[in-house]
Order: C-alpha cells, then sequence, then structure tokens
C-alpha cells in the first residue's frame, strides 16, 4: 500500500436535497439552548462528563494534537476491545485485512458521530441519544503507534428529551448512488464558522471532513490524484493544503450537525472512511464534494 494510501499517511501527506434524503430527521430550526458539554484531547488523555443528559448531545472538542473523537454505542454481544483492535486494523497494509477489517467495525457498534480536528480547531458537534451506556474515543490519526483512548460514559435522562438539531446554515448529504457514495451540500453561502446538519443516507458509515485546498484545484485534477494513489503511485501533485476538520463516522440512517470555524477558502468536502467492499477510501470513488468557505 502506498504511504499515501492509508488515512494516517494520506492526511499527514498532505446534487440536490430531496425530501426522500431527510425522511425521518428531526427539525433543524430550533434554538441552541443547551449548554454544549467540553471535552478536552491532550498529553493526559481524555477528559470529559461521566453522565451526558439524552436527547441533543452537543459537545464542544478541542485537542492539542491532529485527532478524532468518535461517539459510539456498543451494539449488543460486541466487544470493545475488539472494536479498538479492528479499528487499528482498517489503516492495515494489508487490503483484505483491511476491508474484513471494515465490515466488523460497521457491525460492532452504532456511531453517532464526533470531531476530527487539529490543535488550531475548535469543534462542536450535535447528535441525538437515548439513555445507555455509550464511549467517547479519541484516535490519533497522525501516530500509527497511538492506540486510542477511552472513556465510558453513561447517558441518563434530564427532564426535557428535547430531539431536535440546533438551526443549521446548510446540510451534508451522503447518498447511494449504485455501489458508490456521493456528497450533496445544500445551501449557499457556506459559512466558514457555519453549523451544517449531516445526514448519512448511504448504505454505510461516513464522515464529512473539510480540508483545505490549492486555489484552482479542479474536480478532474482531484481525482486524478486519488486515481494515483489507489493504483500505489506517488500524485505529480498534492493539492492539500492542511488537515481534515469535520465530523467524524456515523452510522447509515443516522444524522449530527457540525459547528467548524475555519479560515475562508477553497476546500474539499469528503469521507475518507475505507468501503469494506473495495479496501479504499470512498472519496477515491467520489465520495467528496469541492467548495468555497466565505
Amino acid at each position: 500500500m502506498s504511504r499515501l494510501h492509508g488515512r494516517r499517511g494520506f492526511l499527514a501527506g498532505a446534487g440536490l436535497l430531496t425530501a426522500a434524503h431527510v425522511a425521518g430527521v428531526p427539525g433543524t430550526a430550533v434554538a441552541d439552548t443547551r449548554k454544549a458539554v467540553e471535552v478536552v484531547i491532550d498529553a493526559n488523555g481524555l477528559s470529559a462528563p461521566s453522565t451526558l443528559a439524552e436527547g441533543c448531545l452537543t459537545l464542544r472538542v478541542r485537542a492539542t494534537r491532529t485527532t478524532a473523537l468518535l461517539l459510539v454505542r456498543l451494539r449488543p454481544g460486541r466487544s470493545l476491545d475488539a472494536y479498538l483492535r479492528d479499528l487499528l486494523l482498517t489503516n492495515s497494509a494489508n487490503i483484505e485485512e483491511r476491508k474484513a477489517a471494515c465490515r466488523r467495525v460497521e457491525m460492532s457498534v452504532d456511531q453517532y458521530g464526533g470531531a476530527v480536528l487539529t490543535a488550531q480547531a475548535v469543534v462542536e458537534i450535535s447528535s441525538i441519544v437515548t439513555r445507555g451506556a455509550y464511549h467517547l474515543i479519541a484516535y490519533d490519526y497522525a501516530d500509527n503507534a497511538a492506540k486510542p483512548v477511552v472513556k465510558a460514559v453513561k447517558v441518563e435522562g434530564a427532564g426535557a428529551d428535547r430531539k431536535q438539531f440546533p438551526g443549521v446554515d446548510g446540510t451534508i448529504i451522503h447518498r447511494q448512488d449504485g455501489t458508490r457514495t456521493r456528497i450533496d451540500v445544500a445551501g449557499a453561502p457556506l459559512l466558514r464558522n457555519g453549523r451544517f446538519l449531516v445526514v448519512n443516507a448511504s448504505n454505510g458509515l461516513n464522515e464529512a471532513v473539510f480540508i483545505p485546498v490549492a486555489p484552482g484545484t479542479t474536480a478532474t485534477g482531484l481525482q486524478d490524484v486519488f486515481d494515483a494513489i489507489k493504483s500505489g503511485k506517488q500524485p505529480p501533485s498534492i493539492p492539500f493544503r492542511g488537515q481534515p476538520v469535520g465530523l467524524a463516522p456515523l452510522s447509515r440512517g443516522r444524522s449530527a450537525a457540525v459547528q467548524i470555524d475555519l479560515p475562508a477558502g477553497p476546500y474539499v468536502l469528503l469521507s475518507h472512511i475505507v468501503d469494506p467492499a473495495t479496501g479504499h477510501p470512498r472519496a477515491y470513488d467520489g465520495a467528496y464534494q469541492l467548495l468555497t468557505l466565505t
């Protein structure tokens, strides 16, 4: 596998919204009245409350390094240790091992989103959670040797069970197009400090991260880069000008909101989650959109 192929190496090196897409999605034009829960990822580990309130949970995430925070709930009969081993194997150099690990990850947990961020970014995510046991997992994309840091949390009732997202500035849809994932974006202008509703209407796990790109980057040029990486070749040039920031993976059928605060400019919005059927990141097969944040 090329050094740029795996998610960690790659990142270190570097349509229309329809009613059918959002059927059953909670309302989005509601004032954000619940205080965000502070989460910090640093050299000491992962700092967050052990008890959270059900309903619309908003996490405000900070980190001292490029990393990700995952919010997951184990499915019945699944092992946390096995899930964590498989999570690391999704970056395996062996494509068959990678595909098998991705299949097991999708079967092991419900993923409620989370934050992909750098030391310079603060990301807020909102997700609808019900009572029960969850885990917050700090997963370091920049360090192949780093083991995930885990904190068990319990979601309990807290009076009014608000199940609506805060107001949003746009919507990001993951949709299925045959065997591939596509990303549609609704809302203009796209604000550099906007809040976006992300709806995973595809058949599998997906994320929504923003990566700055060089001015003038085209979809054709970007696809040429992805095709080169997928075939194990070094691309003639790399258009990426920074690290990813945005929403960590969502299970299919789930929605979450993500609040970003990034410099204005050109970006690619993509899902770099590995497709269990191909062993390649979904972005390589078209799960991306070039856009401008203003």
